[in-house]
């Protein structure tokens, strides 16, 4: 039993087809749902959770973009754009720099920014 979003995107990212079905019931809402059975909607952006869970902020609301996780969720989900700034920051092999670079594409994406805008000119 657990009320916390980081334990249902961990449970959602980490399940395999190997595994059982495990139910995430939540206490507050009394609501109980498959961890097996939210796959499949999931499918096309699953390798990208953790990514969107930390980016959009571990509340409900993100302090960095102000926007609600659905709707960065949705943003990362219809853009190959965004795909890819997921996969390099989530990539462990990659540099700082391609961290760095990457990490200023969501912020461009998400802001409306140019490529030669800067974060303060964004704010």
């Amino acid at each position: 039993m657990a009320d916390d979003t980081d334990v249902a995107v961990m449970l959602l990212y980490h399940w395999t087809k190997n595994l059982s079905d495990i139910k995430f019931y939540t206490e507050r809402g009394k609501k109980c749902w498959s961890i097996k059975d939210a796959q499949t909607p999931l499918f096309s952006i699953k390798q990208h959770l953790l990514f969107i869970h930390a980016w959009s902020g571990c509340d409900s609301t993100s302090a960095i973009l102000g926007k609600e996780k659905t709707a960065f969720f949705n943003i990362v989900s219809k853009s190959a754009s965004m795909k890819a700034v997921a996969k390099t920051i989530s990539d462990y092999c990659a540099t700082q720099e391609e961290v760095a670079e990457a990490s200023m594409k969501a912020f461009r994406e998400q802001y409306g920014g140019k490529a030669i805008d800067t974060l303060r000119k964004m704010r």
